[in-house]
């Protein structure tokens, strides 16, 4: 390997120094015609964190993406990225195999997508979106989409693409087919529309039984231009929920004919678990409260001229125990004049 033992042995300690001089003087006095020993430097340099070693190994040989081996040593260089994902350097040695990446030959450099996935540390998918904000997609699609964290770290980048809206809307639906009513909330906080493609987000959290993502939608939804529909679908699915659809037939109601109802003190009843209250603002925008005795959380939606919609969404812990009471017991009272209900504390 490398010529002579010596000089292998030289260039591994070199390397584990992460003397980035020493491992170029030795690697330039080398013939690099065994690649399984120019990998194992390679590996070596990611095992010790050593980013300047790694640099100046891909500087002075760099991989040799011939047609004969070019898919051989994208798949090593793969292997590397996803050692380096987990390395405590991972953000230098990242940097390092990216760089080198996009000075490759086109023809046979990776995809920068290659170098995101579940493993990839906070910092360097920070550093992925400043350079190639047109990556924000793939990030949020691949990674945030298995990570709450991660994909609240990641919507920061959301000003930063150039055409967010169909990422953010596309990932609303996932999140509501799943459930995953955290995720709803963060891609509502970014604008996502849950009228996107006639209300998908609102059916698909509807046919997997997900109430609590019925309940969060419906207030921020044109149920009068397609409930109707909605509703019909999941009539239509056996498996469906029937208080979920009586639930959204109640809200398209509501929308379509907009029926007096009764009301406790300026609120009125949602469903069984939810009291709802509507503030018209000076600007023309409204100000929707509602409290929902089933998540145990109060939502904030404010919705300006231009429809734009803004969700907060508090806990009922941070709220005083008087006011939640007190809007219990609104609730209580028009579900009696509704129709007996059960009311979830």
């Amino acid at each position: 390997m490398f010529g002579t033992k010596k000089k292998w042995l030289e260039l591994q300690e070199a390397v584990r120094q992460d003397d980035a001089a020493k491992v170029t003087d030795i690697v330039q006095h080398l013939r690099i015609r065994d690649k399984e020993g120019y990998h194992l430097a390679c590996n070596t340099a990611v095992e010790h964190g050593a980013s300047r070693a790694l640099e100046a190994l891909l500087d002075t040989g760099s991989f040799n993406f011939h047609p004969t081996n070019c898919d051989i040593e994208k798949q090593y260089v793969r292997e590397l990225i996803k050692a380096a994902s987990a390395s405590s350097a991972a953000l230098p040695l990242l940097t390092v195999l990216e760089e080198q990446n996009a000075a490759a030959d086109s023809r046979h450099k990776l995809e920068r997508t290659e170098f995101l996935n579940q493993d990839t540390p906070a910092e360097f998918i920070q550093t992925c979106l400043e350079k190639y904000p047109s990556l924000f997609e793939n990030c949020v699609k691949n990674i945030g989409m298995d990570s709450t964290e991660k994909l609240k770290f990641i919507l920061t980048f959301t000003s930063r693409s150039t055409n967010p809206q169909p990422v953010l809307d596309t990932a609303l639906v996932r999140a509501s087919e799943t459930g995953d009513i955290e995720k709803a909330k963060l891609l509502l906080e970014r604008q996502a529309s849950p009228d996107y493609a006639c209300g998908q987000s609102l059916l698909r959290a509807a046919i997997g039984g997900h109430k609590d993502i019925v309940t969060l939608l419906l207030p921020l939804m044109r149920l009068d231009l397609y409930g109707g529909d909605i509703a019909t679908k999941l009539e239509q699915n056996k498996a469906a929920n029937p208080a979920i659809i009586a639930s959204i037939k109640a809200a398209t109601r509501r929308a379509t004919t907009a029926p007096k109802q009764e009301t406790e003190d300026g609120y009125t009843r949602v469903d069984d678990d939810t009291l709802s209250g509507v503030q018209a603002l000076a600007d023309g925008s409204t100000l929707t409260t509602l409290f929902n005795f089933c998540s145990q959380q109060q939502q904030l939606i404010l919705k300006t001229p231009e429809n734009t919609t803004t969700l907060v969404v508090v806990s009922f812990d941070e709220i005083k125990k008087e006011v939640v009471e007190d809007m219990r017991k609104k609730l209580e009272t028009l579900n009696r004049k509704a129709a007996p209900a059960r009311i979830h504390l």
